[in-house]
């Protein structure tokens, strides 16, 4: 089975230099996605500044983490992008205990 993942954030209110950021200096966030191991994938090139959560639809089992870069309305990303790891856990019923054993006494 598959799961959705939303990622939520916040925008900055600060600029590289620790200067207020103006809103109209941020054009929005770069989310990227990939599965632990992985090579990330952009899944959305800039989510505007009026929508602040993304969702990744049917995702497998497994580790995975959301990139989100800030991009500035000049076009420059954040020099810090922002990791987010989460499990998508497996819908699976275990398999049988093994190596059973009795001991009489």
């Amino acid at each position: 089975m598959t799961m959705d993942a939303t990622v939520h954030w916040e925008l900055p209110v600060v600029d590289e230099n620790d200067d207020p950021l103006d809103p109209r200096d941020l054009a929005g966030v770069q989310v990227d996605l990939r599965i632990v191991g992985g090579n990330f994938g952009t899944l959305v090139p800039v989510v505007p500044t009026d929508t602040l959560e993304h969702t990744a639809p049917d995702l497998e089992p497994g580790d995975w983490e959301f990139r989100l870069t800030a991009i500035g309305a000049n076009g420059k990303p954040s020099p810090v992008p922002v990791l987010e790891a989460f499990y998508v856990a497996s819908d699976a019923a275990p398999g049988p205990v093994t190596n059973t054993s009795v001991v009489l006494s």
